[in-house]
């Protein structure tokens, strides 16, 4: 039979037809499987620090890609957290199942993989060997929890991550006592800290948490715990939180999220909307959560690239087949990549808009006064200019730099100029730079996102955000007006306003 993942064409998905319906709890006893090699975790629980947990792939650097940034910046760090619904040796045994899984794991660098289900500890490393049959040239290894959970019923968490992107530093199992009722959670968060030199952050850690549905609002509750012990054992601020929360009505009601710690805190970002679903059947609720703190690790998430991944919908599975995947999607979302700041010294980018005014200037004259007009309130402080071809003048170019206000700017250089520039080209350049973000200041939230673009830049030296218009140096997010004039027939009239993007 054709393992699973050896298929070398990446969009063929196969029937699931003949696929079970149920697949039990993978704790019951079944046929004895042959455990692989690389198979990292040990039964009973784990130290607090644990690097023997680690396979023997995972603590190895040696493909560890440390140097050389492409083009301006590179590519994200492409993060998921999949809760794969009972995963264990049953699921791995189906073929057509499988497939799917390994094509939608592929599609990142670091896997949070939720409801590892199997006493043998055997499915999740035979996982990570298949997908690296399809990817032998970027494998991954892995990180895997003890067994954890108050019955007899256990749970483990795991990470699969590209050794040529990252490495483990550590791992931390949260320990909330004995497992009686009395302590905090059904299974305690565990933790791992990664070391990843092609992103802007370099050090970063997880939390992986899958709540008990019953007692989803009192475990959510102490997440906040969780990150601060996190944050003590590593000193570090910039972890992610994240997993199968199941924080959504039935589970969690409106009037708990009153007393969640997590979500009021301003510490703690939550990437995942409310309104998000994250499952796969005829429920319609946000289960699954990505939460950040720390500032580093918040400026560094990529802004509208937090999804989820509704791969019945990408690989046109019917529902049939979907729920024997899992009954949850994989949410996703991305670091970004190591700027070139080298690079970018040498590059300067603008962001602008151009309006034409078509109707003509009446009269020639009215032009000519721009370039004749001597400088400060006669000029509207415009600096001018006038472009020749042929030894002829062709036209006239006007220009204020760093202006605090775009409109204001226009109607101080139509006082001082009448006749030339219309009331209606005005409105269009309002339409453009007031109706819209097009140029809303970097200490706006609004201001334009550019990926991999160098915005390492204290806010108080650039004029436009201070609102100092002439002070301080030129920098990202300075405003220019640029007001063109032909001097030949036609005498139309073009408005450019440009942003600066870059910091050099």
């Amino acid at each position: 039979m054709t393992r699973r993942g050896a298929r070398a064409d990446p969009d063929w998905v196969p029937s699931m037809d003949n696929d079970d319906e149920e697949y039990g709890d993978e704790d019951e006893p079944r046929p004895k499987r042959l455990k692989p090699s690389s198979t990292s975790g040990s039964s009973g629980r784990e130290p607090k620090e644990q690097p023997d947990c680690l396979p023997v792939e995972s603590v190895s650097n040696s493909g560890l890609v440390k140097g050389g940034i492409q083009g301006i910046a590179n590519p994200p760090l492409k993060i998921a957290s999949f809760n794969i619904q009972v995963f264990g040796g049953r699921k791995m045994d189906r073929e057509s199942v499988m497939a799917v899984i390994v094509k939608i794991l592929q599609r990142y660098d670091l896997i949070l993989i939720l409801e590892i289900r199997d006493s043998s500890q055997t499915a999740f490393p035979e996982l990570v060997q298949e997908c690296n049959k399809t990817s032998p040239e970027n494998p991954f290894a892995f990180v895997v929890s003890a067994r954890l959970g108050r019955t007899s019923s256990k749970e483990q968490y795991g990470f699969m991550y590209r050794t040529k992107k990252l490495e483990v530093v550590s791992t931390y199992q949260f320990d909330d006592g004995v497992d009686d009722g009395t302590d905090m959670f059904q299974r305690e968060p565990f933790a791992v800290r990664f070391y990843c030199p092609s992103t802007e952050l370099e050090d970063f850690a997880i939390i992986a948490t899958h709540t008990d549905p019953d007692e989803a609002a009192k475990e959510i509750g102490a997440l906040h715990k969780v990150y601060e012990s996190a944050k003590r054992h590593w000193n570090l601020e910039d972890i992610i939180i994240a997993g199968d929360f199941n924080a959504d009505e039935g589970y969690v009601n409106r009037e708990d999220w009153s007393k969640i710690v997590l979500r009021h805190d301003k510490r703690f970002h939550w990437l995942i909307k409310d309104s998000t679903d994250t499952t796969t059947g005829n429920t319609d609720r946000a289960y699954d959560r990505f939460v950040v703190a720390g500032a580093k690790l918040i400026k560094n998430v990529v802004p509208d690239r937090t999804n989820v991944f509704l791969f019945d919908k990408v690989y046109n599975l019917p529902y049939e087949q979907t729920r024997k995947v899992s009954d949850h999607y994989p949410i996703e979302m991305e670091l970004c990549g190591k700027v070139n700041k080298d690079l970018q010294k040498q590059l300067s980018s603008w962001l602008s808009v151009t309006v034409d005014q078509k109707t003509p200037v009446e009269r020639e004259h009215d032009i000519r006064k721009i370039y004749r007009a001597s400088e400060g309130t006669e000029s509207a402080h415009f600096t001018s200019r006038v472009h020749y071809e042929d030894f002829r003048m062709l036209e006239v170019i006007a220009k204020r730099e760093d202006v605090d206000g775009v409109i204001s700017a226009l109607r101080e250089f139509q006082a001082a100029f009448p006749n030339v520039l219309q009331d209606e080209t005005v409105q269009m350049v309002e339409a453009y730079t007031e109706g819209s973000s097009l140029f809303s200041p970097p200490s706006s939230a609004k201001h334009p996102y550019i990926y991999g673009l160098d915005v390492d830049l204290d806010l108080e030296d650039t004029p436009a955000a201070s609102g100092k218009v002439g002070q301080g140096r030129k920098g990202r997010g300075s405003i220019d007006v640029t007001i063109a004039v032909r001097l030949r027939e036609p005498l139309t009239l073009r408005v450019t306003v440009s942003m600066k993007m870059s910091k050099s």
